[in-house]
């Protein structure tokens, strides 16, 4: 660990686009790579944690009584392996408690900050970031993540690593009318054991996931994205790859979600899985595209003969009642749905789609 006796880095610039309340950085030094944080005025309060100093930051924008933004900087970010639960009943590297009137925006510079997931020795799937929400307000305020790439090449235990998960199960935490924003991140599954649920987003209205990429090439992915009582979920402008297998590209819990102008690729079992239903719940896609038949210069990453779309297009895992919707849409993927001996009825509604 470094030291204030040692060499410190020549400080970042203090220009910047936008206004921060703490920055975490990393800089090469005789003793290799070191981590800080500091706030708006160039005060550093941390030096290699465990977390490369994302958690201390995060601890500082939230003790301020509205919140406020962690600007993650240019860099590579190894964070120590778990080992434990600690947040919430989960196991995760980074653990934020946001009051309810407050807001927590971690934004980096796209995918040039690479958090890598950390090593997990635990005995359940971990998360890098776990959020929940406590107290009362009159009006809530929107947390965001952004302009960050997630790395999963790390870790190789029993369980899983993941990116992100919002907590509605533990006591004390009151999550639903709080908004969250996920916005240009990415998800590279490179080598390892294979992500889980990556983002397990629970019990909150106003969701939304734009610009986010989901690339894996390495691994059976079990879910790119699951909501699980989001009244309503969106995903637009997407992107979400898997070049050798996985489970779902996209699960639904109890809530609906949204899917506008995103592209899913490869050999899914499923491009959509209700796993719980309730009234409320359905699915309805548009203007994108599911599946693709491109092979040579036009492959995915080298993929020569690169035909492949899930398998199924819905699955029904929870066995209640399926609503589902698809239109102005292009589908290599058959519509197909496998109702997993549900006894409960499915409406399926397909229009102005192009079936390659």
């Amino acid at each position: 660990m470094a030291s204030f006796g040692e060499a410190q880095p020549v400080w970042p610039p203090m220009y910047r686009p936008d206004p921060y309340d703490a920055m975490v950085f990393t800089e090469s030094g005789a003793n290799g790579q070191h981590y800080y944080a500091m706030d708006s005025v160039g005060n550093v309060f941390c030096i290699d944690s465990p977390t490369a100093c994302i958690q201390e930051a995060v601890n500082y924008v939230l003790s301020k009584p509205t919140g406020g933004k962690v600007y993650i900087r240019a860099g590579d970010y190894y964070l120590a392996p778990t080992t434990s639960v600690n947040c919430y009943g989960q196991v995760a590297a980074v653990c934020a408690t946001i009051p309810y009137n407050g807001a927590l925006i971690v934004e980096g510079d796209g995918d040039a900050t690479k958090i890598h997931i950390p090593q997990n020795n635990s005995s359940q799937g971990n998360w890098v970031f776990m959020w929940g929400w406590i107290g009362t307000a009159p009006y809530t305020r929107k947390s965001k993540l952004r302009n960050v790439a997630f790395i999963n090449d790390v870790n190789n235990g029993s369980q899983s690593g993941n990116v992100m998960a919002t907590t509605s199960w533990y006591q004390g935490v009151t999550n639903n009318s709080s908004g969250l924003e996920v916005d240009s991140v990415s998800v590279y599954d490179i080598q390892g054991t294979a992500l889980g649920s990556t983002f397990w987003i629970n019990n909150l209205y106003d969701v939304t996931f734009s610009r986010y990429r989901f690339f894996s090439i390495g691994n059976n992915p079990n879910s790119a994205a699951l909501f699980d009582s989001v009244t309503l979920g969106k995903i637009v402008d997407s992107f979400i790859f898997t070049a050798y297998g996985g489970s779902s590209a996209i699960s639904n819990g109890t809530g609906s979600i949204l899917v506008d102008s995103t592209e899913i690729y490869g050999p899914w079992s499923y491009a959509f899985n209700f796993i719980n239903t309730d009234s409320e719940s359905h699915i309805d896609v548009t203007n994108s595209i599911i599946g693709i038949n491109r092979g040579g210069s036009q492959a995915i990453q080298g993929i020569n003969n690169m035909v492949a779309g899930p398998r199924d297009l819905i699955y029904n895992s929870g066995n209640g009642t399926v609503r589902f919707t698809i239109t102005s849409s292009q589908l290599l993927t058959p519509i197909s749905y496998n109702a997993n001996s549900a006894s409960f009825p499915a409406y399926i509604v397909a229009r102005g789609f192009t079936w390659m």
